[in-house]
């Protein structure tokens, strides 16, 4: 059976867009370098709150050396939407600690996660944060999925 796309979008959902412009982010070491640039912008940036991921990956992303990312990840058997960011395509997840004793993955993803997701513009968390929202971009209901009527590049 065929799906058509809703009138006026490019994709059928966050879903689609995703799988579609999303990758597989595999597991390396930070450089000494990376670590003391993401070092500098938690000490300028970084605002977190338990449990919200786009908020949190959001914030550190804010500083623009810091990639964002928006996609699924799995830690325990589930992928769930979920957001982190990169330094050089490195996972930097500030947000999931549980089962990695208490510990952000800082580039080294532990046995048995999964991070797949799509890199988005800086300036899409500076539009976001000048109007005083943190929100997921790709699944963002509220403003009637905005990243999914264009075709993405």
């Amino acid at each position: 059976m065929q799906h058509l796309k809703k009138k006026g979008y490019a994709y059928d959902g966050p879903a689609e867009f995703i799988l579609k412009h999303g990758r597989q982010f595999q597991s390396a070491e930070l450089t000494p370098e990376e670590r003391e640039i993401l070092t500098d912008v938690l000490e300028n940036e970084c605002r977190y709150k338990v449990k919200q991921c786009f908020y949190n990956a959001q914030s550190i992303g804010l500083a623009g050396t810091i990639g964002y990312v928006e996609g699924y990840a799995d830690s325990v058997g589930i992928p769930m939407e979920h957001a982190w960011n990169t330094i050089n395509g490195k996972v930097i997840d500030m947000t999931w600690k549980m089962n990695n004793n208490d510990q952000p993955v800082l580039g080294v993803i532990p046995e048995g996660w999964e991070y797949f997701g799509v890199e988005l513009d800086h300036e899409l968390i500076v539009d976001m944060w000048g109007a005083g929202m943190s929100n997921n971009f790709i699944n963002n209901w509220e403003d009637g999925y905005p990243l999914l009527k264009e075709p993405f590049e």
